[in-house]
């Protein structure tokens, strides 16, 4: 998005948030009518499973609502929104992971293809199921969202430095996974911003 449109669309957020802090519920919608969509998307991604990104995205949106009060606006919306969804993403997991059977681990990984009936977008769940939470987390802020990463560090509160020497390792796994025939055809992650 060009930076004359993303900063409209602060400022329009910003406008947004400040009713809804001062009371106004009905303004709320509009936030859900922006943000519903992308972090639906998010979840999803960190997820795997529509299921559980469509409640994700419900409970991500009702917790903005009842902490709105505490946004300040050092940090954009947006930003803080996709911390939100995040920390609910990461608990969802834990909870996963803690009641995963046998059962659900054959499930799980019964998802190989042969290469001719992978499309795109299996391509790139396949690709993401080997990465840990934390990789795909900062895999999809910065190539799939776009975020900087100063942006990144406001969501993840992990320093920008940190993310890029993360960025840089998750690069070379990528690549490496690329180099030995993996699911990935020819494409590259750049590091700008």
């Amino acid at each position: 998005m060009p930076d004359a449109s993303n900063r409209s669309e602060h400022a329009r957020v910003q406008s947004i948030v400040e009713q809804v802090q001062q009371g106004s519920t009905e303004a709320y919608s509009e936030l859900i009518h922006i943000f519903q969509r992308r972090i639906y998307v998010y979840c999803h991604y960190l997820l795997g499973n529509n299921e559980e990104a469509e409640d994700a995205v419900q409970e991500v949106l009702v917790k903005g609502f009842y902490e709105i009060r505490r946004f300040r606006p050092g940090v954009s919306y947006s930003a803080w929104l996709y911390r939100i969804a995040y920390n609910h993403c990461m608990n969802v997991l834990k909870k996963r992971k803690r009641q995963r059977s046998i059962i659900q681990d054959y499930i799980f990984s019964y998802s190989s293809r042969i290469a001719g009936e992978v499309d795109h977008s299996d391509q790139i769940d396949q690709l993401l199921e080997q990465l840990k939470p934390e990789e795909k987390h900062i895999l999809i802020l910065k190539v799939i969202e776009q975020y900087t990463f100063d942006e990144m560090e406001a969501i993840t509160g992990i320093r920008n430095v940190t993310l890029r020497k993360k960025y840089e390792r998750i690069r070379k796994k990528l690549s490496s996974t690329k180099q030995k025939g993996g699911i990935l055809h020819a494409r590259s992650y750049g590091t700008t911003k």
